[in-house]
């Protein structure tokens, strides 16, 4: 099909089906932005479909995103509204924390929170307020982070309610956990919040003028699903803006962030491939490429500015509907950094209950945790996970994220590679991993081989720098590890 210019992606996907005449048309996508209002859906009508750029050199964008309208100066805060409710804003092509209590450093919860349908804890005196009923509180135990909506705050007795459960798999005593979306944190330059009513408020930089401001807030949290599909290819594609939701029950990371939604979700789809596109500024996920899912690839992509993971293949057992084994997909020399911005757990690449996955050649950097993380089942039991192959990936800055939080670590227990379950026949070999960081020191291996781990050879890999055990066994399998 000749190169056309829609405003949207949709427009796109219907001029394809609507015109299609032949059985592997190549759409050749003119540079500009192709907006998203709701996820685009391809199947099985777009078999052998390649969506590539006009220019290579200038690639379009498919993006969730909404420009906002010019901000109002009131004061040292800036302020406008948006049409729906967002949990992202983009000033000038960069995301902006948000306002947040304290300022710097955490507060401390006094004991542990409980494990309630309704979490609650109580807290030191001096660290919260009634006026922060409504905002929303992240709490950082170990390997994983838990985000809940504040829902009582009892002066008299110092016990804060939450409005969901937190995991029972990651307990800590005297938790760190701080507010955000709150006023009073507007008092940091770069951040900003959104009040019931959908009003914006932005403290900006001392180098920002209102008139020179591009505002952008994500219209949806998915771009697209493929579902049922075969052979789809984008090549040289940007995909950009989508949003994250906080559930009225609030989150709990068991690990690795493996219940989220990705920008793009693929399932039972054989030989989808995206090469050489870019994704940024994610709201979650990147690419998931889950159940059925078989001989895929992702690769010479770029991924940044993610609020999850940039890759996930295979099922996570713990989400509902038909789970099928993942075979054979392929994640190779990518480059992916400044990743789990939202959820901290996130792992630069992960494979959860798959067969012949191939990763391979990737530069990973700046995460808050692991860098690539392979299985999901914490004891012996065969799950058909096995001859993955993790190869000649570079790894460094793990565990500390310098594009978000400079010099801050988070989470620890975790690795530059991290492999938990039984893995017949699967490889690691010839990484090099050069930077591990764990807020909990000596935490941060560099090869970790946790509970249920077996039949893995690990074998000339190169690892220095590393805040904790170079190998971290923690399975009696038969694994083999030759330095």
């Amino acid at each position: 099909m000749s190169a056309a210019a829609y405003p949207e992606f949709e427009q796109v996907v219907d001029a394809v089906q609507n015109q299609r005449q032949d059985d592997s048309p190549l759409v050749v996508i003119l540079e500009g932005t192709y907006r998203v209002r709701s996820t685009v859906l391809l199947d099985e009508n777009f078999n052998n479909v390649t969506f590539t750029a006009a220019d290579p050199d200038h690639p379009p964008t498919i993006s969730g995103e909404f420009q906002i309208p010019d901000l109002t100066i009131t004061g040292t805060t800036w302020s406008t509204s948006a049409p729906f409710r967002c949990y992202s804003f983009f000033v000038n092509g960069k995301r902006r924390n948000p306002a947040k209590m304290p300022i710097a450093g955490y507060y401390h919860a006094d004991g542990y929170f409980s494990l309630d349908p309704q979490a609650a804890f109580h807290y030191l005196p001096g660290e919260m307020q009634k006026s922060w009923e409504g905002a929303e509180l992240v709490a950082v135990q170990s390997w994983a982070e838990s985000r809940m909506t504040i829902v009582q705050v009892d002066e008299s007795t110092n016990r804060v309610l939450l409005s969901g459960q937190m995991s029972g798999s990651n307990v800590n005593y005297m938790p760190r956990y701080w507010i955000e979306n709150v006023p009073e944190g507007l008092s940091e330059s770069g951040t900003w919040m959104i009040d019931p009513f959908n009003k914006i408020l932005y403290s900006p930089t001392p180098d920002e003028i209102p008139t020179a401001l591009s505002c952008v807030i994500p219209a949806v949290t998915q771009l697209m699903n493929i579902s049922n599909a075969g052979n789809i290819v984008f090549d040289h594609i940007q995909f950009s803006y989508t949003d994250w939701v906080l559930p009225a029950s609030g989150y709990a990371d068991k690990q690795a962030a493996a219940t989220i939604p990705a920008a793009i979700n693929v399932e039972n789809s054989t030989g989808c491939t995206f090469d050489q596109c870019g994704f940024s500024h994610l709201g979650a996920h990147a690419v998931w490429f889950g159940s059925g899912c078989s001989y895929n690839k992702v690769t010479r992509c770029e991924f940044f500015d993610l609020g999850g993971t940039a890759v996930l293949i295979g099922y996570n057992p713990d989400l509902d509907g038909p789970q099928q084994m993942a075979l054979g997909n392929q994640v190779t020399d990518n480059s992916i950094y400044n990743i789990g911005n939202v959820y901290y757990g996130a792992c630069g690449i992960t494979a959860l209950f798959s067969n012949s996955t191939v990763i391979s050649d990737n530069t990973i950097h700046d995460t808050f945790y692991t860098g690539i993380s392979d299985g999901y089942r914490w004891d012996f039991r065969p799950t058909g996970t096995g001859n993955n192959l993790i190869s000649g990936n570079y790894l460094y800055s793990i565990g500390k994220n310098t594009y978000a939080w400079p010099n801050q670590t988070l989470l620890s227990d975790m690795g530059g590679i991290y492999l938990l379950g039984d893995h017949p026949s699967t490889r690691v070999s010839g990484n090099t991993i050069s930077g591990t960081f764990s807020f909990t020191p000596d935490q941060a291996a560099g090869i970790y081989l946790d509970q249920g781990t077996n039949g893995i050879l690990v074998t000339g890999n190169s690892l220095d720098n590393i805040d904790g055990p170079p190998y971290n066994i923690r399975s009696d399998g038969t694994n083999y590890i030759i330095p």
